[in-house]
């Protein structure tokens, strides 16, 4: 639904429905949506206890904070905020989304989301120890569902590592992180890891010893080994990376190794 005025954002919180079970209500009143097309280039504040299936804030020159209390069932985007730049650390959410926003460097301890997708953020460095991307089970019609839950950050030329202990539920994705070196050694990665473009990245952890699904290495000039007792669920995909020349026979891939 989308709003035209700051009072609408405040009644329409105060009647969202969470329970995607009444249809109607869900797509009527369950998502907030603001952006520099609707009047709010000025606004530098949002009234607090903001409640929403869905909230995106986009475009917003002058916002200065994310709202207090503001709670999002499913997916909160936040999108070309350039005064922010801090994450609520009460924060729990399916899904988070930062984009363009330049002066976030990290997120606070002990966030917990669903997926995380941080993409073109200059600033970010840092996402906290024991960091988990886990999905969330809910009920829909009488039915138990579980959604999953990625990591994936892109062109936050900033991020140099990932904490130690950190869970993802499905799959990790690193592209264009243009500091970024390395892997911690402690970690639990439920599906693909793939890292691109990553000119700095150095390699694997030697003691990371499954991948249980794809693992994607392009244009990672610096690798020049994979750890030595490495069993790979699905295909091992090399492209460009010059200096990995040879893979060890206790490498056990069991789908494909391709090399672009």
């Amino acid at each position: 639904m989308f709003l035209t005025t700051i009072d609408d954002i405040a009644r329409l919180s105060s009647r969202c429905v969470w329970d995607a079970g009444i249809s109607g209500f869900y797509r009527e009143t369950g998502s907030i949506y603001i952006d520099s097309n609707m009047a709010f280039k000025e606004v530098e504040t949002l009234p607090p206890n903001l409640k929403a299936c869905d909230v995106t804030l986009s475009s917003m020159p002058s916002l200065c904070a994310i709202p207090p209390g503001l709670q999002v069932r499913d997916r909160l985007i936040l999108r070309n905020l350039p005064q922010i730049t801090e994450i609520p650390d009460d924060l729990r959410v399916s899904e988070l989304q930062l984009t363009r926003c330049h002066r976030v460097k990290s997120l606070p301890f002990g966030t917990t989301t669903g997926s995380l997708f941080v993409t073109d953020c200059a600033s970010f460095s840092d996402i906290p120890a024991g960091f988990q991307a886990y999905g969330q089970t809910y009920y829909l019609g009488g039915r138990c569902l579980t959604s999953t839950a990625d990591l994936v950050i892109s062109k936050c030329p900033s991020l140099s590592i990932l904490p130690e202990g950190m869970r993802i539920q499905r799959n990790l994705l690193i592209s264009f992180c243009h500091s970024f070196v390395g892997l911690p050694h402690r970690m639990y990665v439920g599906g693909t890891i793939a890292i691109r473009h990553c000119r700095n990245f150095e390699g694997f952890p030697e003691n990371l010893g499954l991948v249980r699904g794809d693992l994607i290495i392009e244009d990672c000039l610096h690798v020049v080994d994979l750890p030595k007792y490495l069993n790979i669920y699905g295909n091992l995909i090399i492209k460009n990376c010059p200096n990995l020349n040879s893979i060890h026979d206790g490498i056990n891939v069991k789908g494909k190794v391709i090399r672009i």
